[in-house]
């Protein structure tokens, strides 16, 4: 029970002192000596032992009439500051975000995928004690492994949906040392191809382009322009040479 300003006393919420305006708890006076032959006791703030709970009660009460107001306290105006932003936090390598910075999003992202691997470890071991332990489980649930083996299949699907096949698959600006393994626009990695050095030149260099302007894009990006030069235009994409010929079923291109 905490104490009770006198504006409750009004609102009818609480029985508060008429002389200091709080309510008196059982806090307000503490026993001293109470396993010895005499107790007495002594209000919360300090004072005089008394020989009964009422009078050391009376004592903090005292206290709380008499005691100085606070002084007021003056805030300044804060000074304006430009806000933080998740481009601006700088790891120093210490695990710790800069100063100054209030939304270290890159270091609230690593600890969130560290709190679920661990939670995921958590979970992994409670399903392995369950089914061995649970004669139901076992016989109406795919065994743990299995299911394991499962994500991983799931986490590869979505890896190749995000076109972020490896760790080596980052999403990142096109450097020279890339060649054309990296697309100059989207940033992701691509598998080889090539089209026509007419059409190549055209979409990438303009009508009059004649010879090659460079870049290099993945398919997709390609098709985006090319579709922009040639609306409703259909592609066909068809394997060239490798040193393992792909045939088809039945295994003669005859």
């Amino acid at each position: 029970m905490s104490e009770t300003p006198s504006a409750e006393k009004d609102a009818g919420l609480s029985r508060t002192c008429l002389r200091c305006g709080y309510v008196h708890v059982s806090r307000d006076a503490r026993a001293v000596g109470r396993f010895g032959p005499t107790v007495t006791y002594v209000a919360a703030h300090g004072g005089p032992q008394r020989a009964t709970r009422a009078e050391a009660e009376a004592d903090e009460c005292a206290w709380r009439r008499n005691r100085p107001s606070p002084a007021p306290v003056v805030r300044a105006a804060a000074e304006p500051t430009a806000p933080s932003t998740v481009a601006s936090v700088v790891d120093a390598g210490d695990g710790q975000a800069s100063a100054g910075e209030l939304f270290p999003a890159p270091l609230m992202e690593t600890a969130a995928r560290a709190k679920a691997w661990h939670d995921f470890l958590a979970q992994l071991r409670l399903s392995l004690m369950v089914w061995e332990v649970d004669r139901e489980v076992r016989a109406e649930c795919e065994h743990v492994l299995v299911w394991l083996r499962r994500c991983q299949s799931e986490l590869t699907r979505m890896g190749y949906r995000s076109n972020l096949r490896s760790p080596d698959d980052e999403v990142r600006p096109w450097r020279p040392s890339d060649g054309d393994s990296r697309c100059q626009e989207c940033d992701r990695t691509y598998v080889p191809w090539f089209v026509d050095n007419w059409l190549w030149n055209h979409v990438i260099g303009g009508p009059a382009c004649t010879s090659d302007p460079g870049g290099y894009l993945c398919p997709r990006c390609f098709m985006v322009r090319a579709e922009q030069v040639y609306p409703g235009l259909v592609w066909r994409v068809f394997p060239e040479w490798s040193p393992t010929r792909v045939l088809p079923p039945g295994g003669s291109d005859a």
